[in-house]
Order: structure tokens, then sequence, then C-alpha cells
């Protein structure tokens, strides 16, 4: 059966849920390039997995545990006067990596810990398929840059 392009947006994809559907092509990141970081590859090689199940949640969860050991953690005392262990980007490696590579990867990173922890700490928060594709997909790009970068560090 052969399905028209006008047909398959005109037809099927609004019945479906969906309306027009623009596709941007960029240089997928091997999985494989995260293999230096043995616990990053892992948790994302988990998460594909899960996600091909349909267990979206657990697969961006999983993207949470592959950042682990990006983050050391420090005592923080907060406004209420209570300390807790506060995840940090590992600092060292702000002298790998130059200030402006450090912070650009400690606010990416971030972000998508952030975005992660959320399905950990509460049962109402829910991903869809299609977030839970982004999420591992940008997830695999940074690390793989991190692992990349400092990778290249190491053997100057």
């Amino acid at each position: 059966m052969t399905v028209t392009r006008d047909v398959w947006t005109s037809r099927v994809l609004p019945q479906v849920g969906y309306g027009v559907v623009h596709v941007l092509e960029f240089p997928a990141t091997p999985l494989e390039a995260c293999a230096s970081m043995d616990h990053a590859f892992k948790a994302l090689k988990q998460a594909q997995e899960l996600h091909k199940i349909g267990l979206y949640d657990e697969g961006v969860g999983k993207c949470r545990v592959a950042l682990e050991k990006f983050f050391e953690y420090e005592d923080k005392t907060g406004g209420d006067g209570k300390t807790r262990r506060t995840p940090v980007f590992v600092k060292s490696w702000e002298t790998k990596l130059g200030k402006s590579t450090y912070d650009w990867l400690n606010g990416s990173l971030g972000a998508i810990k952030d975005a992660a922890n959320r399905t950990h700490h509460s049962p109402n928060i829910h991903y869809s398929q299609f977030d839970s594709q982004m999420i591992i997909a940008i997830t695999t790009a940074v690390v793989a840059y991190a692992a990349r970068t400092l990778d290249v560090e190491d053997k100057k």
C-alpha cells in the first residue's frame, strides 16, 4: 500500500492527533560515543530500551542516572537554615574544559537533570513518547560531547 504525502498530511495525521509535521535533519549522536563514560552509556542504553517498550517516565528517569557522575555533592545551607547536600557539576573540570565550555555543560546537564529528576520524586509527572524521545536524544548528545571533550583534554 502506498500513501501519498498529501493524503498522509491531510487525512492520516490529523486523525491520530497530529497536524503538520516538519522534519528536521541533524546528525545523530551514536550511543557508542558515550562508551568512555561507562555509567552514562549503560543508563542511556537502558533508557532507550525502556522507551521502546513504552515506559517513557522510566526512560527519562534513566537520563538522570546517566548524569550522576557528572555531579559531586556539597553541603549548602538554605534560607530556612537547613543544610542539604546539593549536586554541583564537577568543579575540577572547569580547568580541563575552560570556563565557557564548563558553564555551557553545567547549564545543559543541569537542565536535563532537573527534567529527568521529576519522575523520581513525583507520581504525578508523566512524559509523552515525544518528551522521552527528545530528552534521551539531548542527553545522549550532551553526554557524548562531554565524553569527547573531556577525553580530548585528558590526552593533552
